[in-house]
């Protein structure tokens, strides 16, 4: 930060504490906090913060006449005995920010920049022999446009420190070859990153693969780019076991098999096709694949957990079953699962929870294909997801009544356990 330049609570203040570790779980970001002192979960409650920063303890963690000898910064500086040991520099240029902030009246003034998104990208994401070294740059992007370099600020996590490290300002060392991914955190922003050391050194041409669809494509190009070979082609074996077992779920039977057989003979590939057409058309047609892909379908959307009578189980097991023989299209059974009422068939998804936190969380699981329940208490300290979406999500399923019937009121609320109040309506993500 340039000197002259007023230092921002919400923008500067906090991703230091992020970048100190100050605000994690193993820290003063924890349920109860440490040593008497809470900090939100990443910074996830700016209002919070400042409040616990600069008006609890009598304000003794703040020192105006003096700044250096703020609790805030005599104990991370090692001034002070802390718990935490050392987490920032005396010198460093963290430390002088915090300083000019004190010096500045402690002030929760924001230049009106809220943050909109954290754009992430590499020197190179690609790198043909290990060990390799490549760099990330973080830029967060505001509301009015803004856009700030913040490698100084972000925070950088490997998912595997034995094959790639990654040091304080986005320096990346790959150490062992295949995929890997970096984490990015500013703010409430994450954002994933994926490294690539092939797995041979030499290319390997693929240009003349055949591809018949875009699946094709996307498996030749990560083998392309792994320097993988593919596999050889399965035998007309292989191939019947994995039709059979893909589409029902059972072995193919004796006289599936012997039928093969006598197509072997022939070594006409435009038979061999045709034979490959019939046997999956046959499938798709069977009562074999309409009772395993309802079972499917039924693990995924948790036909029958616990608390649900077998009754409506039952009656919810056979809507779905109708659904899967018809061949309903996934968006279609999405919203009739949505807007269902009543009491039985599809309105049994809102039977899967208590209470509306519940139905949020199993909405969240079933249907969006991620875990909110962290954000329950703070802000998911893997993901973009914020208390906001948990219980703003929450608030929408508060207004269903759930007695013999599940109806729709318009009625009904979940409280935001950071304000005590009602929490507004939103989909996670979106506005409220």
């Amino acid at each position: 930060l340039a000197q002259s330049k007023k230092v921002d609570f919400d923008n500067d203040i906090l991703p230091i504490l992020t970048k100190a570790r100050c605000n994690t779980a193993a820290c003063h970001g924890s349920a109860a906090g440490r040593g008497g002192f809470k900090l939100s979960l990443y910074g996830g409650n700016p209002t919070a913060d400042y409040d616990a920063i600069v008006r609890e303890y009598a304000g003794r963690r703040i020192q105006h006449s003096d700044p250096r000898l703020s609790l805030l910064l005599a104990k991370p500086t090692g001034d002070m005995e802390h718990g935490g040991n050392v987490r920032l520099d005396a010198d460093g240029r963290h430390n002088q920010a915090i300083v000019r902030w004190i010096k500045q009246g402690a002030k929760r003034q924001s230049d009106g920049s809220k943050l909109a998104r954290l754009e992430v990208r590499a020197d190179k994401t690609f790198v043909p022999r290990i060990p390799a070294i490549t760099q990330i740059h973080a830029v967060a992007i505001y509301e009015n446009g803004q856009r700030r370099d913040v490698n100084d600020l972000a925070v950088f996590t490997a998912d595997d420190d034995a094959a790639v490290t990654v040091d304080e300002n986005g320096k990346v060392t790959l150490q062992r070859r295949g995929r890997h991914n970096v984490i990015v955190r500013f703010l409430t922003e994450v954002v994933a990153i994926t490294f690539t050391a092939p797995l041979y050194d030499e290319p390997i041409d693929l240009s003349d693969a055949h591809r018949a669809n875009f699946i094709d494509e996307e498996v030749y190009n990560t083998l392309a780019e792994l320097r993988l070979p593919p596999s050889l082609p399965a035998d007309s074996f292989t191939m019947l076991r994995r039709l059979h077992l893909d589409l029902t779920g059972q072995p193919p039977a004796r006289e599936d098999i012997a039928r093969l057989e006598r197509l072997m003979e022939s070594s006409d590939e435009k038979s061999r096709a045709a034979w490959i057409s019939e046997v999956v058309n046959d499938l798709l047609e069977s009562e074999a694949l309409t009772d395993y892909w309802t079972f499917q379908f039924g693990q995924w959307l948790r036909v029958g957990p616990a608390g649900t009578s077998p009754e409506y189980a039952q009656s919810y097991h056979n809507w779905l079953r109708s659904h899967v023989q018809r061949g309903t299209p996934l968006n279609k059974l999405a919203a009739d699962l949505v807007t269902a009422n009543g009491s039985e068939g599809p309105a049994t998804f809102y039977r899967a929870a208590p209470d509306a936190r519940g139905q949020a969380e199993h909405f969240s699981e079933v249907l969006m294909g991620v875990r909110l329940r962290c954000a329950n208490c703070h802000n998911h300290p893997l993901d973009r997801w914020t208390q906001d979406d948990y219980h703003g999500l929450a608030a929408i399923f508060a207004t269903l009544e759930k007695g013999k019937s599940i109806r729709y009121t318009g009625r009904g609320e979940v409280s935001h356990p950071a304000t005590g109040a009602a929490a507004m309506a939103k989909i996670p993500s979106g506005t409220f």
